[in-house]
C-alpha cells in the first residue's frame, strides 16, 4: 500500500514537472501612451532583450490613443516576425493606429471595458512649414498606401472583406470589448491580465516631432497649428480648448 501511495507522488510529481517544462516563459510588456518613433522603438527593443533572456511568449498589454501611422505599421510587421508568441491585451482604450499594433498578437484579449476605434488618417505639419504641390501629391500618395495598409491589416486579423473594413474605417467606428469580439477583432474578453509575480516592463512615451507627419486620425485632411503629431478625436486635437 504504501509502496503504491509512494509510485502515486512520484507519477504526480512528474505530471507536473512535464506541465511546468510546457509552460513557455512569459515576458509581460505594458504600452501606455501615443505610438511614435520613440515609444516604438523603445518597444522593440524591449521585445528583442526579453527574446534574448529566453522568453518564448510576448504579452504586450496596450492602451493607447494611436499617433503615428509609420510607426505603428512598422511595429505590426516586427512583432508578427519574431521568433515568439505574441499576445496583445487591450486594458483600457486602443485606438486609430495603436489598433494594428494590437493585430499583431496571435491572442487578442480585451479587459470587458475595453474600447476600440477605427478610423482613417490624417497628415500634420508644424507651423510656417511651405508646401510645393509635388510634395504635397507625394504625402497623399503616402497617406493612401498607409490607409491601404492598415485596412489590410484588420482585415487579414478580422477575417473580413477589405472593401468593408475600409467603410469601417471611413465611417468611425467605436467598438465596445464584446462588440470587438463579434467583430473577429478580440478573441476573448478577460479581466485578468497576468499572473502573480510576473516582471512587468513598462513603456509609456509622449514626445514632439518637428516633421510632416502622417497621424491616424478621424478627422479629414488637415494641417495641424501643432508641432506635435497628434491624435484627433473630432474636429479639434485631443486636449485642445474649444
Amino acid at each position: 500500500m504504501k509502496r503504491c501511495f509512494l509510485l502515486l507522488i512520484i507519477s504526480l510529481s512528474l505530471v507536473s514537472s512535464i506541465c511546468a517544462q510546457g509552460e513557455p516563459k512569459t515576458a509581460v510588456i505594458r504600452f501606455y501612451g501615443i505610438v511614435n518613433s520613440e515609444s516604438v522603438a523603445r518597444l522593440l527593443n524591449t521585445v528583442d532583450a526579453k527574446i534574448k533572456e529566453g522568453n518564448k511568449r510576448i504579452v504586450l498589454l496596450i492602451s493607447s490613443p494611436g499617433g503615428e501611422v509609420f510607426a505603428g505599421l512598422t511595429a505590426y510587421h516586427y512583432l508578427k516576425g519574431v521568433p515568439a508568441e505574441v499576445v496583445t491585451h487591450n486594458f483600457g482604450a486602443v485606438d486609430s493606429i495603436a489598433t494594428v499594433i494590437y493585430c499583431a498578437g496571435s491572442k487578442r484579449y480585451a479587459v470587458p471595458q475595453g474600447r476600440f476605434v477605427l478610423h482613417g488618417i490624417a497628415l500634420t505639419f508644424p507651423p510656417n512649414v511651405p508646401i510645393e504641390e509635388p510634395m504635397m501629391q507625394e504625402q497623399l500618395r503616402s497617406m493612401q498606401n498607409e490607409a491601404d495598409s492598415i485596412a489590410a491589416v484588420i482585415a487579414e486579423t478580422t477575417k473580413r472583406p477589405i472593401e468593408e473594413v475600409k467603410n469601417t474605417l471611413i465611417k468611425r467606428t467605436v467598438l465596445d470589448a464584446e462588440e470587438a469580439k463579434k467583430w473577429g477583432l478580440v478573441q476573448d474578453v478577460r479581466s485578468k491580465l497576468y499572473d502573480e509575480g510576473a516582471d512587468v516592463v513598462t513603456i509609456a512615451a509622449q514626445t514632439t516631432t518637428s516633421a510632416p507627419q502622417i497621424v491616424s486620425s478621424p478627422a479629414e485632411l488637415r494641417f495641424s497649428t501643432s508641432s506635435t503629431a497628434q491624435f484627433f478625436t473630432n474636429e479639434k486635437p485631443l486636449g485642445t480648448k474649444p
